[in-house]
């Protein structure tokens, strides 16, 4: 479960927010705040003192106004402004060296099938230019 890990104020109704799975951004709640329980942060003041509830993995007021941390990641048609750039380089060569790892795993068992006419050969020396 993807929870919040770090949050700020940016401006108006507007948060900046990282969540653990290294997904980063803002999130504009401006159209979110209607109800009950979310009408005082329509105070741009009392909005300001949010504060993150590590017990609910979200960021939460002191009224127990809170927003679930899957309301706020990035969703299909979200108007939030969110970059999953941080931790991309690294997934990115962990993927990288995974699929190199296989990949050694692999080839020697490929090497031992026997090889039927006309099919391709796993030689990195052939040629697939006529």
């Amino acid at each position: 479960m993807v929870k919040v890990t770090d949050a700020k104020y940016v401006k108006d109704y507007v948060v900046w927010l990282r969540f653990s799975d290294g997904v980063e951004g803002e999130v504009d709640l401006k159209d979110e705040l209607f109800g009950e329980v979310f009408e005082p942060l329509k105070d741009k003041e009392f909005f300001k003192k949010f504060l993150l509830q590590p017990d609910w993995l979200t960021i939460a007021w002191p009224n127990g106004a809170d927003f679930a941390p899957e309301f706020l990641t990035p969703r299909s048609g979200s108007t939030h402004s969110f970059n999953s750039t941080t931790n991309t380089t690294e997934k990115l060569s962990e993927a990288y060296l995974r699929a190199i790892a296989l990949a050694a795993l692999i080839r020697p068992a490929v090497e031992t099938l026997p090889r039927k006419p006309g099919r391709l050969s796993t030689d990195s020396s052939s040629s697939l230019r006529s």
